[in-house]
């Protein structure tokens, strides 16, 4: 896939008007190179927030049906801006200190589904859930390459984890049944088409990509540890005509979000914590 920038994109390298395309291993499959990353921009993983959730089971009995209710919840409140992949993760514990322990697939077609699959993942009932995550494509309003606004679904847009506070607690004593305080962090790639303002991101990204590029006019990736580009892709120079700010997109944006995170918290009876500003 080439980058459309009006003619002047080198077909030896149809990723050169980007900052850190390295940064995918394969970038001729990401899909994002069509549309017009001038005001806002990829940054991987970026955390929105996280919910605290009321406490709940960690073991075989009940704890399948406990995350099925807490994954429902966001996939109903975030409809109109997400779209879950249809299987979800599952992480279990099976020692002490804990490690990262084992995984198993549960889908998400239906309840029943997704429970049975959960608890067949326990490989002993001595273990407990440790968590899970489910990855979602977002639906957003973009400007194409033609600087028209259009709906966009973006793959892989972000993920929610669902973890349980496990730190301090006895595994003997979990594994009997205690109920634990579990989080829902939410995390995005495209965060900046929901944000006001990203002019101090996107000169700072530019300037060390300039630096980078003046010493290695072939780099494709930030290798620094705390670069402020190290993740970020975005145009390394924005076309004439561009907004100043990311106010348009913005607009359409941020209202369908908050709206979600509104109808997230109204089902749960529980507040969302930002993690990050839409209005900064």
């Amino acid at each position: 896939m080439q980058h459309q920038d009006g003619g002047g994109n080198d077909p030896s390298n149809p990723y050169r008007l980007y900052l850190n395309y390295g940064l995918f291993e394969y970038p001729e499959r990401v899909r994002i190179w069509d549309l017009q990353l001038d005001t806002w921009y990829f940054d991987m993983d970026e955390q929105l927030g996280r919910m605290e959730r009321q406490a709940g089971p960690v073991i075989r009995e009940g704890g399948g049906r406990y995350l099925w209710q807490q994954l429902a919840a966001f996939r109903d409140a975030f409809a109109p801006v997400a779209r879950l992949h249809p299987v979800a993760q599952i992480n279990y514990q099976e020692r002490e200190p804990i490690p990262a322990g084992y995984w198993a697939s549960a889908p998400l077609e239906s309840e029943a589904a997704f429970v049975r699959a959960v608890e067949t993942g326990f490989r002993s009932r001595d273990h407990i859930l440790q968590g899970g995550y489910v990855v979602w494509e977002g639906r957003a309003v973009v400007r194409d390459n033609n600087r028209d606004f259009v709906e966009h679904w973006l793959p892989d847009m972000g993920f929610t984890r669902l973890y349980a506070g496990l730190d301090g607690k006895p595994l003997r004593e979990l594994s009997q049944g205690q109920p634990v305080q579990w989080r829902a962090p939410v995390f995005m790639n495209f965060v900046s088409l929901f944000r006001r303002d990203n002019r101090d991101v996107l000169a700072v990204a530019r300037a060390q990509w300039r630096r980078l590029r003046s010493l290695d006019p072939t780099a494709t990736v930030d290798l620094g540890e705390s670069s402020p580009a190290k993740l970020i892709v975005a145009l390394a120079d924005p076309p004439s005509g561009t907004p100043s700010d990311n106010r348009d997109l913005y607009e359409f944006n941020a209202p369908r979000l908050r709206a979600a995170i509104a109808k997230w918290e109204q089902a749960t009876g529980h507040p969302f914590q930002w993690a990050t500003s839409l209005d900064g």
